[in-house]
């Protein structure tokens, strides 16, 4: 089993975990208006979807709702116990009362279908992060 796990340490994601970069957040809403800009229709009515394929503990999602943007969002670790962190009040750097949003567990060094399609899939990976190079391919088709 690949899965590794979050450290659901109230004293240790206070320090090692962060709310998502601003600026990040400005250039993804940017790209999500942009996406909107171009529906027809019915597909015009709907905000624009997002899969998080790095989501750790939410972050990126707690950027959109705290910036105001309507966004479909979808997040997906790998880490083992992700989902069991979801609505667990857990300190961030910056934030103690910060709640987890649901995120669902994924391994994405193998195929997966999650049976629906996204205007935009975002994978974020940091130091320490990494998927086999047998799984990197499959990786990418996900």
């Amino acid at each position: 089993d690949s899965r590794t796990g979050l450290n659901p340490r109230p004293e240790d994601t206070a320090t090692q975990q962060g709310p998502f970069d601003a600026g990040l957040i400005r250039g993804l809403t940017d790209l999500l208006a942009d996406v909107q800009k171009k529906k027809k229709g019915d597909e015009a009515k709907v905000p624009p979807s997002l899969v998080d394929m790095t989501a750790g503990l939410g972050q990126m999602f707690a950027g959109f709702v705290t910036a105001g943007v309507d966004v479909d969002y979808f997040g997906l670790d790998w880490a083992g116990n992700v989902m069991d962190v979801a609505d667990r009040v857990m300190p961030i750097v910056g934030e103690e009362n910060y709640v987890v949003p649901l995120i669902c567990w994924a391994d994405p060094s193998r195929p997966f279908d999650l049976g629906r399609k996204f205007d935009v899939a975002v994978a974020i990976v940091g130091n320490g992060q990494h998927i086999a190079a047998e799984g990197k391919m499959a990786s990418l088709d996900n």
